[in-house]
């Protein structure tokens, strides 16, 4: 057993509800690593609720993902969100990115960057294959 809970109930207006409870967290070997002791002083029961009770803000710089709508997004100073889009993680921006560029366009300088390289690399090669041959093709002409 890891973890245990003790709960003690009472009669009340609306039938029996939570008076008190006890956890205790327990390592392997069974030491206590935690408990906790809870009583109830104050209940109400499908007492009206404002909808405003259930409103999340985030502070400014936070990266939050919804999943209610499968999105991810960063809060600006001013509160409004900017959407962090898929390919924008696909690229590896970074946080830093993301808070500076515009949706959409964080992670292109890594990605183009690679992609140059790629295309340098690929240029280089053809050149010295290139050189390679005409100089085979030149040392073979030189024997013939």
């Amino acid at each position: 057993m890891t973890y245990q809970a003790d709960i003690s109930f009472k009669r009340g207006d609306a039938g029996w509800v939570p008076e008190r409870w006890v956890t205790i967290h327990l390592a392997d070997n069974g030491e206590v690593l935690s408990s906790s002791t809870a009583r109830v002083t104050k209940m109400s029961i499908n007492a009206p609720v404002p909808v405003s009770t259930f409103d999340v803000s985030f502070p400014p710089g936070t990266e939050v993902f919804d999943r209610t709508s499968k999105k991810r997004f960063l809060v600006k100073p001013d509160g409004s969100r900017r959407e962090v889009l898929q390919v924008e993680g696909d690229r590896g921006a970074t946080y830093t990115e993301l808070t500076k560029k515009a949706e959409g366009l964080a992670g292109l300088n890594a990605r183009w960057s690679f992609f140059g390289r790629v295309v340098m690399i690929g240029a280089l090669c053809a050149i010295i294959a290139g050189l390679f041959a005409f100089s085979v093709r030149r040392a073979f002409r030189s024997y013939a």
